[in-house]
């Protein structure tokens, strides 16, 4: 099934260049004293080493002056967060007026490419990947091996920003550190390294190091870890002098590998949880003026509002981001009892760190501004807090024409106030997801209906492209007494779901699938986005938006059911895959008839 997306953007290198120089002004007058802003530098020349490295070595990788150049730029933003993280600013000048030099060498370099292509990190976007808590595992493994030298590898794209952090602690230690970046290259499921001679001479010189392999995951298949550890030890390096540096510890029988079911045990690893660390929930209370804090995450949310969890809306916890409640005072039987007294409490929600998040809450005032969804605070450590809503979720049962006028109005200023100018999947691609989840979900002997798809007439598609809201599911809407709010309307136009920005047919889509819209009330829906937004939605627009979405539904809730199995959020999506196999077969069956008159 096609449902993830890859988030990727082309930026000028000059523009990414005086990005990170503002920055480092930026740190250096607020005396390195503002964590958010050295922690946005770090993300920003990670993202850019990562994205130049990828272009200037598009098959083997390198080593020579200008990789190692800006590995030392790295180094030292790395040693630039850790003194910030630790409060011990006492060089930080002398490493802004190095780096500064060297960010003006890069930018003289003759081969530097006039635009790169960023892949959006999703640790730093999406799953409250901190830097901080490797920085943690560092120094635990400094406590227990005591290293004279390592070789840090750290795995494109994110292991970029993460090895800079773990150099640059183990710097402090007086270790020793050589410090690489790495691209597994290949089919998902079987990665291999390519590197040069200069930069095999390099790892086989250094053979008496323990070599730290830096990424986020593991994923599904492990590849991104093993294969670099299957490398190094072909090479002869010593299996226990291969360290790895994930983000969480899965038992290698999880993984669909055969490589990294067997690689995985053989090697140590050090991993700093968000739960235990120090710098996960102790770092939300220092945060935030509120000592009682309550893990709402992975689908807990629902205890709030649904006596039986298996009547609830069907959760995949892999694909949430952390979610918290906060309070003034201590609440005794939680989370149920929130809803039901006067007590103050407030929703905390992870958003993304540096420019990710600062992007996401911009949107979320915006929103709160226009009484669309709850107040908005401030932004701190990732997380947005909110007002929560005490409020009843929405069923399909509660349509009616003051909720349909609210959802109209709701898209209307959707796609007023955030237009964009790129789809993150062109129209092409869009297709192509359809026949794919078709194919699969429903079998090829359905690919004749979708013969009228390429016929369907894309010009005008980027016209009408939105950071769309993504969840227009009824329970992410909640009467009030005086209205309905959305909530959870930030980030799905760019966390690691299909569609990201697209068509506002879209949500309207999603609209009449999830609420069960007849034939009236879809109507009347579409009448009053139309007069609100200006924006004429043909009906053969809105035909191809709903099958695409159904389509997308169909392939998410084929793929959680067989990765949940059979628990009741399993069995509820396996109910919801044949329901939206149903529909989508029934519209096929429409579209084909009307087509073909």
């Amino acid at each position: 099934m096609m449902i993830f997306a890859d988030h990727k953007e082309d930026y000028s290198s000059d523009v990414c260049l005086n990005n990170i120089r503002t920055l480092i002004d930026r740190a250096q007058k607020a005396s390195f004293l503002d964590h958010s802003i050295n922690t946005d530098l770090l993300i920003s020349f990670g993202e850019f080493e990562s994205s130049l490295i990828d272009i200037l070595c598009p098959e083997v990788d390198t080593s020579n002056s200008f990789t190692r150049l800006l590995r030392r730029a790295a180094t030292i933003i790395g040693h630039i967060f850790v003194s910030s993280l630790l409060m011990k600013f006492d060089r930080l000048e002398n490493n802004a007026e190095e780096l500064k030099k060297i960010i003006y060498e890069i930018s003289s370099f003759d081969q530097l490419p006039k635009s790169i292509t960023i892949s959006l990190p999703e640790g730093y976007a999406y799953y409250g990947l901190y830097p901080e808590m490797y920085y943690e595992s560092a120094k635990e493994f400094v406590k227990k091996k005591k290293p004279d030298k390592a070789f840090t590898i750290g795995i494109r794209s994110i292991g970029t920003s993460l090895s800079s952090v773990i150099s640059a602690a183990l710097e402090n230690d007086n270790c020793i550190v050589n410090s690489i970046t790495l691209r597994p290259r290949g089919d998902y499921f079987n990665r291999t390294l390519k590197v040069n001679n200069e930069l095999l001479s390099e790892i086989k010189s250094n053979a008496d190091s323990y070599f730290l392999i830096v990424d986020e995951g593991p994923g599904l298949s492990g590849t991104s870890f093993c294969s670099a550890a299957e490398f190094l030890s072909l090479l002869g390096i010593k299996d226990e002098k291969i360290v790895l540096f994930p983000s969480w510890l899965p038992d290698a029988s999880s993984f669909v590998s055969e490589l990294s079911k067997r690689r995985w045990p053989m090697h140590e690893k050090y991993c700093a949880s968000f739960e235990s660390s120090s710098f996960g929930i102790d770092k939300i209370k220092r945060s935030f003026p509120f000592q009682n804090i309550y893990d709402i995450s992975a689908g807990k949310w629902r205890e709030l509002f649904f006596e039986n969890i298996s009547n609830s809306p069907a959760v995949f916890q892999n694909f949430e981001q952390r979610k918290y409640l906060l309070t003034e005072k201590p609440v005794l039987q939680v989370p149920k009892t929130l809803l039901k007294n006067d007590e103050e409490v407030f929703f905390l929600k992870f958003s993304g760190l540096g420019h990710y998040g600062l992007h996401l809450h911009k949107r979320a005032l915006l929103l709160s501004d226009a009484g669309f969804s709850p107040k908005t605070y401030e932004l701190s450590s990732g997380f947005i807090r909110f007002d929560f809503i005490k409020g009843i979720p929405l069923s399909h049962e509660d349509v009616s024409p003051q909720l349909l006028k609210r959802i109209s109005e709701y898209l209307s200023f959707l796609k007023k106030n955030f237009s964009s100018v790129k789809p993150s999947l062109s129209f092409d691609e869009i297709r192509e997801m359809i026949k794919i989840n078709v194919q699969k979900g429903l079998g090829y002997e359905w690919e004749d209906y979708l013969d009228n798809l390429y016929s369907f007439n894309s010009e005008g598609f980027e016209k009408n492209i939105v950071e769309i809201d993504g969840r227009m599911l009824p329970y992410e809407w909640i009467k009030t007494k005086d209205s309905f709010i959305k909530t959870d309307s930030i980030h799905h136009h760019t966390d690691h779901l299909l569609p990201g920005r697209t068509d506002i047919a879209w949500d309207i889509a999603g609209t009449i699938v999830e609420f069960h819209l007849d034939s009236s009330n879809a109507e009347y829906l579409l009448k009053e986005y139309s007069r609100l937004s200006g924006d004429p939605l043909s009906k053969e627009r809105l035909h191809f938006f709903m099958i695409a979405y159904l389509a997308f539904r169909l392939g998410y809730s084929c793929f959680a059911s067989e990765r949940l199995g059979n628990s009741s959020d399993g069995r509820n999506f396996k109910w919801l895959s044949n329901y939206y196999s149903s529909m989508l077969k029934d519209l096929l069956k429409k579209v084909m008839h009307n087509y073909s008159k």
